[in-house]
């Protein structure tokens, strides 16, 4: 301490008699007289015994004073002016500490830099010039004198820049209290945050300093007093013993808070909360056991209320004063200390203590510990700092050695807002539980509030959305209608249910089920709304139980991811091939009709050992790859890389896309499943997205197959190369099915054609043949006067016999010549064949 300062500009400061014999005089602000005085700082409480002739003293009057402080170096200070010193804050006289205050070093430069203004208050060259600033505490990265260092590294030239000292004691202050290290006296080498509590006590003790408290900040009564802090008659409950915050914190350990901010918070109020006052003379509440004229307010008496739930029913005969005689039996009056001692401290019977029979007692306690402890406690996270802490706090006094009934989960949950403004009756901005249920339906509420938000953020209920969410649940009783009545008429889907199409469907509800379980017991309902609203049920969905799913299988999901990307892969090269770029050569020779997918199973040598290096660098770094810079200095230092040197840092950065994408089987070598078989199983779905006749499957291992499409083909990457109609011979397509409304058609037959094929054609070209028409080729048994002969209505396909899928038909484009293939014989087909569409 170098010096004590005092403000200037006015006449507010008073001596008056401190203590109750009023042997010392204090001077301080009226207002922090009025304080003290309710304190027990003054003979009389609430009333000020001013010295005479002192009542008011201007500041200036108090400059120049020599001043004997408390753990300072020097022998004798001096009162000096300060400019930033407000009177309605402490007592308005400051001990100055320049050495780790940034206000007060500012001040004291200015008074040693400018004469001019020693002058105008009168303080003498000797009364500033000797002083500087004195190493009391070591902050790591500021020093011994962190004041000095923030002020000359903002540059601050004068105590009247606000902003600049500001952010400089916003800094050392925090850094100091919390990593500052103390240079000097007894507590030297400990840190600040530790110590500050215990100087504190031994200048209290010492006689050195008294503890004066005040408002946090200005609160008037509605009388339009200015509030004081009054020395009261009061019990506290000790939350600043420091055995007992450990024991909290053994509870906040174990406790699941669903949000590492509000563990966070509760964390920090366990640090810092001290006593709290527990007592209150009026209003509801319990009498206070050892002093019966004060109640136990409401933050205290309500920590543990939840152990009284599993009892109440039991207990109460349908009112809260105990004058009605509950289901036991029991009376009010004989549910003495001793009877809940057993019940929620399990003390053995004591038919002389306990005047409640010993089965109507293990009764009681057998419900509460089939009930306790609380699985989850929800409230509002303006009640983290106070309530929820002494319910830690609470719940550890009183079941100290059985953690078994200690809470489990606290979910904190912010405040709603209404269509995005705050929840008010006086703006007419709100909305009771009672009128939304008859607005928008429970049902509707419900979904609602889910979408407003989850955890500790302010939820926003939206009318836009409720309306909204009406209409969903509107849409989706219809269609649970349509599809009951579609089952009922027997139209749905008939046949084999074990398609690639209805396991990857079956798979994707197993995750999203798993999904929504996991965002419930997270409370994350917005999550679980978006992942499973799956209320598709004829009764309340309260009554129905859980749907019991298989486990999610990850090779289908893997699959499935698979072929999405492969056809949109396939969906963009289509676009390429139909409309080639400006700059290219290449000219379209319309849309293609075939294509051949090339297979990988797995990558070229060369980006193998990319890709084991790039293993190697994710293990290195817990799960994430490090920047390209230093991705590339391994891969150059390896010698089988350097002829392929441009090409890997591209193969990594598509490697690092997919990681984001699909995570760690990224860097897989192999693919995990099949890629040629899943395709096989939906060239069907391939063929009709892509609109072609025909698809080949290839692996890329097969003898034939260019470098480059090697080169670009790798595991869970498929390569699709189109080619457009080859020539043909032209066919007249004749449908034979009665009122089918389908006509003939001319294709094109092409070498190597199956009935399949075929078929497809058809349905290209005729697009009156629906999805639900079953197609089969039909063709005549003599190719030249079949189709000139009279139809048989009651049997048109007399004359015809089916092509089986497993012929090939046979084209010489030269003579115009169609054959059928099939099992070593061979059929002329002529220029027409039959179709039939069959539903």
């Amino acid at each position: 301490m170098a010096k004590c300062t005092t403000s200037v500009d006015w006449k507010r400061y008073s001596a008056f008699y401190a203590n109750a014999d009023e042997s010392e005089v204090f001077v301080a602000t009226a207002r922090a007289a009025r304080n003290m005085s309710f304190q027990g700082m003054t003979a009389q409480n609430g009333e000020v015994h001013y010295v005479g002739g002192l009542e008011k003293v201007a500041g200036k009057e108090l400059l120049g004073a020599a001043i004997k402080a408390p753990l300072t170096s020097y022998e004798k200070i001096y009162a000096l002016p300060m400019l930033t010193i407000k009177d309605d804050k402490g007592t308005a006289v400051v001990m100055s500490v320049p050495s780790d205050a940034p206000d007060d070093f500012a001040a004291l430069c200015d008074l040693k830099k400018k004469k001019a203004f020693r002058e105008k208050y009168g303080i003498k060259d000797e009364m500033v010039l000797p002083f500087k600033p004195v190493a009391i505490i070591d902050i790591p990265e500021y020093g011994n004198l962190a004041a000095v260092f923030m002020c000359e590294k903002l540059k601050v030239e004068s105590q009247n820049e606000k902003d600049k000292l500001e952010e400089a004691k916003k800094e050392v202050y925090l850094k100091g209290f919390y990593d500052g290290v103390m240079l000097v006296g007894k507590y030297a080498g400990q840190k600040t945050a530790e110590v500050k509590k215990k100087i504190v006590a031994d200048m209290i003790a010492s006689g050195e300093a008294v503890k004066y408290v005040e408002p946090e900040r200005k609160v008037v009564s509605r009388s339009g007093d200015e509030c004081v802090v009054a020395l009261c008659d009061q019990w506290y409950l000790n939350y600043g013993d420091e055995t007992w915050k450990a024991e909290a914190k053994r509870v906040l350990a174990q406790l699941n808070t669903y949000s590492e901010e509000v563990r966070r918070n509760l964390d920090a109020t366990i640090d810092w909360l001290h006593e709290h006052a527990c007592s209150r003379s009026y209003g509801l509440g319990s009498r206070l056991p050892w002093d019966t004229q004060y109640l136990i307010e409401s933050l205290s008496d309500s920590t543990i209320y939840n152990a009284y739930y599993p009892v109440a029913y039991l207990l109460q005969g349908g009112t809260i004063d105990g004058s009605v005689v509950g289901p036991l039996g029991i009376s009010a009056k004989d549910m003495v200390d001793a009877c809940w001692d057993y019940v929620y401290l399990g003390v053995p019977y004591n038919k002389t203590a306990m005047p409640v029979a010993e089965e109507k007692l293990a009764e009681l306690r057998r419900e509460f510990l089939y009930w306790y402890p609380v699985d989850m406690r929800v409230s509002g996270k303006d009640l983290v700092q106070n309530h929820l802490t002494y319910y830690l706090f609470n719940h550890v006094a009183i079941w100290k050695d059985h953690p078994e009934l200690w809470p489990k989960s606290i979910r904190a949950n912010g405040h709603l807002l209404l269509n995005n403004e705050k929840m008010s009756k006086q703006t007419g901005n709100f909305l009771t539980l009672s009128d939304g249920i008859q607005k928008f339906s429970a049902d509707g509420m419900r979904l609602s509030l889910a979408d407003a938000g989850d955890f500790v953020e302010d939820a926003n209920f939206v009318f836009a959305m409720a309306d909204a969410g009406i209409l969903r649940l509107y849409n989706l009783l219809q269609w649970v209608r349509d599809m009951v009545t579609l089952r009922e008429q027997n139209a749905l889907r008939s046949g084999a249910t074990h398609s690639f199409a209805d396991r990857v469907f079956a798979n994707q509800m197993n995750v999203a089920i798993d999904a929504t379980a996991h965002n419930y017991e997270l409370t994350l309902f917005k999550e679980a709304l978006k992942t499973g609203f799956f209320e598709y049920h004829d009764k309340l969905i309260v009554c129905e139980s859980w749907p019991v799913t298989k486990p999610a299988d990850e090779i289908i999901a893997k699959e499935a991811e698979f072929m999405d990307d492969a056809i949109k892969e396939f969906r963009a090269r289509l676009k390429n091939y139909t409309n080639p770029k400006k700059k290219s050569n290449s000219v379209a020779d319309g849309p293609p009709s075939e294509a051949i997918i090339y297979v990988a199973k797995e990558y070229p040598s060369w980006q193998r050992e990319v890709l084991s290096i790039l293993n190697d660098l994710y293990r290195e770094g817990n799960g994430e790859l490090p920047e390209n810079k230093q991705i590339s200095q391994r891969l150059l230092a390896v010698d089988s890389l350097k002829k392929v040197a441009k090409k890997t840092m591209p193969f990594v950065q598509m490697i690092k896309q997919n990681l984001v994408l699909h995570g760690p089987s990224a860097l897989d070598m192999a693919c995990r499943f099949d890629q040629a078989e899943v395709l096989a199983e939906n060239k069907d779905y391939i063929l009709s997205s892509l609109d072609l006749e025909k698809v080949t499957i290839k692996d890329t291992c097969e003898p034939g197959v260019e470098a480059n499409i090697i080169e670009m083909t790798c595991p869970g990457r498929p390569i699709i190369m189109y080619s457009a109609a080859r020539a043909g011979v032209e066919v007249t397509m004749r449908n034979v099915d009665r009122c089918s409304g389908l006509f003939e058609t001319v294709i094109s037959i092409v070498d190597d054609d199956s009935a399949d094929t075929i078929a497809r054609r058809l349905r290209r070209l005729n697009k009156n043949i629906k999805p639900r028409h079953s197609i089969t080729i039909w063709r005549y048994k003599d190719p030249v006067a079949g189709d000139r002969r009279m139809i048989n209505l009651t049997e048109p396909r007399a004359v015809n016999e089916k092509v089986p899928n497993t012929a090939v038909f046979k084209v010489d484009v030269g003579a115009k010549r169609i054959k059928i293939e099939d099992n070593g014989n061979s059929f002329d087909v002529g220029q027409t064949l039959v179709y039939c569409a069959a539903e």
